[in-house]
């Protein structure tokens, strides 16, 4: 009794083995095309489910076609659906649990070679790669494999005799009635089952003739529906001939290791050599029940090879699973003859003891490789579904409703209806049974009434895309300006967006925001139109811009839309080409509107509040700075100007944690908050250098209180030699997180200017007080979130010194810096030319700021003709590592536009943070501000 229950302990170890498995990741992975079917069916009633059908829908037409699998495994799964609904992992969890229940019908099974036998069996089942694959597929082939074990294991009992045989005869006719309207290719095994009977002649009762016949029957209906169901072979490709070596390889390598086993060449022959080196063990214990497992297992190979020469019905090796439970009680059979001629070590002959060791070593190999086989199964890419989740979103994020969607093929739209969430019309193409005349005349009329059109695209499945019409079509006849492929191991999926005529538009519509910028007097931009009218973070923000080319341009220009706040910190910028770069600038034509849809992502982790969107314009070339900015009243506003206010709200949803860009994890605990990581790469600095930071945080939960951080620079010895105070997320302080909220904070910490060379590390320790509750000793560990580097300040060309000056100023801007003077190489330039000039600097005090200097060619009425703004020496002396009363002499060439008119202008220089896009204000001699620029001198423009 002991030993019973010490055995269905195993036994239900086993089974959780496999539920364990299984259910790892199980909704994590989107569903592909052929679960696309199942979930049709699965989400339409019964009685549709039993009529077999599939109704292909391409927006317009529908395509009339039967299913090749038989209706009870969608009559189940439709019952899991009304009960848990249809989400991935609902939709897998029917094959889950039958790949479990596969494993104690397994272990019956081997209990007929021994108890030993039986755990081998189970183990087997539990640890196979193939069947682990089955169960994560909403498919019919777990439920049907476990009825093909369960139709087995009832024929056996009933064929061995006892007092409860007429009742296992009941169990085998409703299991083999089961698996027969599961999977048509389970017939494969009825020959078998035939054979086992005629072999076994004392059961050909009357009442073993009524069942024999009512099984016949099941068998022939099976037999007639499989055969019209069975796809020829120029209909599906894949279906082909297959010889006959090359599908024994392919089933004794997949049998044993499944779909990875065809990448593990290692191991490529483990499968047959365990088959090989089990058998004479298992034939030693009960012949009779071992002709049954090999009958069950060799017939349905020799049919489907002799089925190619009729009518293929081979695709891969899921089209014979049902013959793999009878390899794994081979192995099951033999391994438990090995363990007891082992376990009778003094016995046994030497010829059997080898002969087991020998067994046993190759299972024991067979069971290293099945644990590869399944860890490739989560981690190798090759063996993952296709990301149609991915890429349903980015075509929910990013179609909007006046465009367009091409789902090519239309066989695929179950997916697209399934995994996209847009108001957007939507068609299936190629047109179902319709010559391609007829679908080129359709996209020919849509390329009249629409300007952008997007493509979700599968190249599964192939037949019903013969020739990639569509896609032809339109990269023949219109501009691509979009395209993003997504994972898809074996298959393609695959996004485009395409212009199909010019965006021009007749005027600014009412709701966008009146904006009338002027770029370089080149370009205009009209309005700004926000459709959604807010953000959300981990989401896409659709914006609608309205430029206008003022005059001809000579040459491309890209933007970059920025999201700032008010510390100048970017939250989510974008480096972009207008319209896609399907329309540059320069084939603008002359004052027309121009409609430029841009998505800017906005990421996870910003947090909720209210923002600002920049922009500037710059020469693709990148002959020239950005395009100064100016308002309608001729108002000079910088070269980076707002262009409107944006509210991000926090996510309705908590992000996966794959979804997160961090880095670099920590997950420190600070009473209700968790430090998540940080995105900081390291690098080398000079002193005087502002270091850019980020924290992610989450509320363990909801936060009592709000709390500070300090950030601390420390040295090798630990000390610590830059800090200051900072608040996880700015203005969006703890108090108001919600559970389990995540959040990015932004920082900056300025390297001393007397910082010695050497190695440092970055740390995030708490305030003085404690946070929130929670462990405060445990939590109270600072924590590491990157090294650095810091070079010393090269002293070649640093001076204290008061260089000769030709034009001596000395002009204080903000306490900060002091321009000493100018020299001018010439007062004089032609329109297209470049005025070079040296400006002198002198820092009055250290900065925490590096700022930018603007220099600016100015006419008597305020217009720019000439700029170009850098940081000292072209970013090579940032004023964050000026020392106290250091000189900087700060050379620029300024091109001045070819349309400059003849005539003086005015030279005017200046800094501002780049960051808040401020100017620092200029005194004079009493303290008193008198303006943001200096005018430093005048050039004369001749032609």
């Amino acid at each position: 009794m002991k030993k019973q229950i010490s055995l269905r302990l195993v036994v239900l170890a086993l089974c959780l083995l496999s539920f364990a498995r299984g259910v790892y990741r199980l909704g994590e992975e989107s569903l592909w095309w052929d679960e696309s079917l199942s979930h049709y069916r699965a989400t339409h009633s019964f009685y549709f489910i039993l009529t077999n059908q599939i109704m292909l829908t391409s927006g317009t037409r529908e395509l009339r076609t039967l299913d090749n699998h038989p209706p009870l495994y969608f009559i189940l799964l439709r019952c899991m659906v009304l009960a848990a609904g249809d989400s991935e992992f609902a939709m897998r969890f029917l094959s889950l649990m039958a790949g479990v229940l596969t494993v104690p019908l397994l272990y019956l099974c081997g209990n007929r070679f021994g108890r030993a036998a039986g755990i081998w069996a189970a183990a087997l089942g539990a640890a196979s790669p193939l069947y682990l694959w089955a169960q994560q597929e909403a498919r019919p082939y777990a439920l049907g494999l476990m009825l093909v074990v369960l139709s087995f294991y009832a024929l056996t009992r009933f064929l061995d005799g006892g007092p409860r045989r007429h009742a296992f005869g009941m169990l085998y006719l409703l299991s083999t009635s089961a698996m027969l309207v599961t999977h048509y290719h389970s017939f494969l095994l009825m020959p078998a089952h035939a054979l086992m009977w005629l072999f076994n002649r004392r059961r050909l009762t009357k009442r073993g003739l009524i069942l024999l016949a009512a099984v016949a029957l099941l068998a022939g209906g099976a037999l007639l529906w499989g055969w019209q169901m069975m796809p020829p072979q120029k209909v599906l490709p894949g279906y082909r001939f297959v010889p006959l070596g090359d599908l024994l390889q392919d089933v004794f390598r997949s049998f044993a290791l499944g779909m990875p086993g065809a990448r593990m060449s290692w191991f490529q022959w483990i499968g047959l050599g365990t088959f090989l080196a089990a058998l004479p063990p298992a034939l030693s214990r009960r012949r009779p029940a071992l002709l049954q497992v090999l009958l069950c297992f060799a017939l349905p190979i020799a049919e489907v090879y002799a089925l190619f020469f009729i009518r293929p019905a081979y695709l891969n090796v899921r089209h014979l699973l049902f013959a793999s439970p009878f390899f794994y009680l081979v192995l099951a059979a033999g391994g438990g003859a090995a363990s007891e001629w082992i376990g009778d070590w003094t016995t046994s002959p030497r010829a059997k003891q080898l002969a087991g060791v020998a067994t046993l070593l190759l299972l024991a190999a067979l069971s290293v490789g099945m644990g590869r086989a399944s860890h490739m199964h989560f981690a190798d890419p090759h063996y993952g579904k296709e990301d149609h989740r991915a890429w349903g979103r980015y075509l929910s994020e990013h179609v909007r409703p006046d465009d367009l969607v091409l789902v090519v093929p239309g066989a695929i739209s179950e997916l697209y209806k399934y995994y996209v969430d847009s108001p957007a019309p939507w068609l299936g193409v190629p047109l179902f049974e319709l010559p391609p005349s007829k679908t080129l005349e359709v996209l020919q009329g849509l390329s009249r009434r629409y300007d952008r059109v997007w493509v979700a695209y599968s190249s599964t499945p192939g037949w019903a895309n013969p020739g990639n019409l569509v896609l032809r079509w339109l990269n023949a006849n219109a501009r691509r300006i979009d395209f993003v492929p997504f994972a898809s191991p074996s298959t393609t999926v695959q996004v485009y967006a395409f212009q199909l005529r010019p965006p021009l538009v007749d005027s600014v519509p009412t709701d966008a925001a009146s904006l009338g910028l002027e770029f370089g007097g080149r370009v205009r931009l009209l309005g700004l139109a926000l459709p959604t009218g807010h953000a959300t973070a981990g989401h896409v923000l659709p914006l609608s811009l309205y430029w206008s080319a003022t005059r001809s341009l000579e040459r491309s220009y890209r933007a970059v839309l920025s999201l700032d706040d008010d510390r100048g910190f970017t939250w989510a910028a974008l480096d972009y080409a207008p319209c896609g770069g399907a329309y540059p600038t320069d084939t603008w034509p002359e004052g027309k509107a121009v409609l430029d849809r841009v998505d800017l992502r906005v990421p996870w982790g910003v947090p909720p509040g209210r923002y600002r969107l920049h922009l500037s314009l710059y020469p693709a070339d990148r002959s020239e700075p950005a395009l100064p900015v100016r308002d309608g009243g001729g108002q000079l506003l910088g070269l980076i100007v707002p262009i409107g206010e944006v509210d991000v709200r926090r996510p309705g949803h908590l992000p996966a944690d794959e979804e997160l860009p961090v880095e670099h994890r920590i997950g420190r605990r600070y009473g209700d908050l968790r430090l998540l990581g940080s995105n900081y790469d390291g690098g080398s600095y000079r002193p005087g250098d502002v270091v850019l930071l980020d924290a992610w945080w989450q509320a363990v939960r909801t936060p009592g209180c709000d709390c500070t951080f300090d950030l601390q620079l420390r040295d090798g010895r630990e000390r610590t030699v830059a800090g200051r105070v900072v608040v996880p997320a700015g203005e969006h302080v703890p108090t108001r997180w919600h559970k389990g909220e995540v959040v990015r904070g932004q920082y900056r910490l300025r390297i001393p200017i007397t910082t010695p060379p050497g190695d440092y590390r970055l740390y995030v320790a708490a305030g003085g007080e404690r946070p929130c509750r929670g462990p405060w000793p445990w939590s109270a560990r600072p924590a590491e979130i990157g090294r650095l580097r810091v070079r010393p300040l090269p002293t070649s060309g640093r001076s204290f010194e008061l260089p000769p000056l030709e034009h001596p100023m000395n002009v204080n801007l903000a306490d900060k810096v002091e321009l000493l003077g100018y020299r001018l190489e010439s007062t004089t330039v032609r329109p297209g030319g470049v005025v070079s000039c040296t400006l002198y600097w002198r820092g009055l005090a250290e900065m925490n700021q590096n700022y930018t200097v603007f220099t600016h060619l100015v006419d008597s009425d305020g217009r720019v003709w000439g700029q170009w703004d850098n940081q000292p020496q072209r970013g090579q002396m940032p004023t964050t590592r000026w020392l106290p009363r250091q000189v900087v002499a700060d050379p620029y060439r300024i091109p001045v536009s070819p349309d400059a008119p003849a005539g003086n202008l005015e030279l005017r220089v200046g800094m501002y943070d780049l960051l808040t896009m401020r100017r620092l204000p200029v005194y004079d001699e009493q303290g008193n501000s008198t303006g943001d620029y200096v005018s430093v001198t005048g050039v004369k423009v001749t032609r």
